[in-house]
């Protein structure tokens, strides 16, 4: 399909043949929202621009700048490496940023064949939105944690369940480390059930994301 026939009038025409389920429809949708908004010229012709340089021009002076300072980071991406914890669950809140841990629709879409269900609630398939935000065990859980830490009552994250948003939006490292600590244990709560057939009870798991976040404030 070519952005020609996407494109009908003003409005984006994305006839998928395959069946989507519930949460890439929601994605799709959301998609065309933010498709709408941008107005193609047919008559326009294309023009390349260089994001770098002055007018869009590229130069041989920009591209080395470019270079020199190093890669383009997100600033959601740049925070996190900032927040005190072990490398390696710096690396995980990476990866759940740019969403690439191996939740089962992640697995799927790498050619595996497996049911994509959620691990915790056994209701939905599992995404990294669901995950963290719209399962039920999820959500009994950051219920847990604001009760042991009331300033979390207003973050992004505990409302809305998005944290790369989250981590753009708090400006404590409080708040971010404790949302890093959340998405860490929660994951770590759903492995140990896919692979040892054990699961704690929620005050446990809350007890345990508190151990960590208080653990990594001992590494400053």
């Amino acid at each position: 399909m070519t952005v020609q026939q996407a494109r009908n009038g003003n409005r984006w025409n994305l006839n998928l043949v395959q069946h989507l389920s519930v949460q890439a429809e929601q994605e799709k949708q959301q998609l065309m929202q933010e498709l709408n908004v941008y107005i193609v010229d047919q008559e326009e012709i294309d023009q390349l621009s260089w994001k770098w340089g002055l007018r869009g021009k590229f130069t041989v002076k920009t591209s080395y700048e470019a270079m020199a300072s190093g890669p383009y980071i997100e600033n959601c991406i740049a925070k996190i490496w900032k927040l005190t914890a072990p490398m390696r669950i710096l690396i995980f809140g990476w990866l759940v940023i740019k969403n690439r841990i191996l939740t089962t629709n992640n697995l799927t879409r790498k050619g595996w064949e497996l049911p994509n269900i959620c691990y915790l609630c056994r209701k939905e398939a599992e995404s990294v939105r669901h995950l963290f935000h719209a399962c039920n065990f999820s959500t009994l859980l950051r219920r847990e944690i604001t009760v042991k830490i009331p300033e979390l009552n207003n973050c992004q994250f505990f409302q809305s369940g998005s944290f790369k948003a989250a981590i753009l939006s708090s400006k404590l490292t409080m708040v971010r480390q404790m949302q890093l600590a959340f998405c860490f244990i929660l994951w770590k709560e759903r492995c140990r059930w896919l692979f040892q057939d054990k699961m704690k009870n929620i005050e446990a798991v809350g007890e345990e994301i508190c151990q960590e976040y208080t653990s990594w404030n001992l590494l400053m």
